[in-house]
């Protein structure tokens, strides 16, 4: 942020070939930074509400030559080439688009669900199907995040596995 490239980064993916593509939720858009990490290769997204346009951006990853984010603020998926190209969004329930996104070699995709429909994380299939359920919740889910109650539930939880 120093550098000026960047205005508030959320995310980073690393991609096989050691490129680097940084998430910045200010901007907002996906910058691929140069190997010493102080120039802009590409800029991917700009702002706005149509196809490849990026509003409270939150996860990032990569995978072959796609780029995907959360999209949170227009309650998506947005995928890129590496080269620039905008190839699509696929909608997501909103309890999904919170934070990293893990994708799979078949196109699939798995997603934090902060709790939102009685899990931690779901799979998605390529086609963007939601599929199994991961974890369970230790706290009700809540629309907002309670760190009291989620403190002391871990506390509870630490406690009860120090003394087993």
């Amino acid at each position: 942020a120093e550098s000026g490239l960047l205005s508030k980064p959320a995310d980073l993916a690393v991609a096989a070939d050691g490129a680097v593509f940084v998430l910045d939720y200010g901007g907002p858009s996906i910058l691929e930074l140069d190997q010493q990490g102080t120039s802009v290769v590409q800029l991917l997204g700009r702002a706005g509400a149509g196809p490849g346009e990026l509003r409270i951006p939150l996860g990032l990853a990569v995978s072959g030559d796609t780029i995907v984010t959360a999209n949170t603020g227009n309650g998506r998926l947005e995928f890129f080439r590496r080269t620039g190209q905008v190839l699509g969004s696929r909608p997501i329930s909103a309890g999904a688009l919170t934070g990293r996104i893990a994708l799979s070699g078949d196109g699939g995709f798995i997603l934090p669900t902060n709790g939102a429909d009685s899990s931690l994380a779901r799979l998605y299939g390529a086609d963007g199907a939601p599929g199994r359920a991961i974890g369970s919740p230790v706290v009700p889910h809540s629309p907002k995040f309670d760190l009291l109650q989620f403190d002391s539930k871990a506390a509870d939880l630490y406690l009860a596995v120090g003394t087993a």
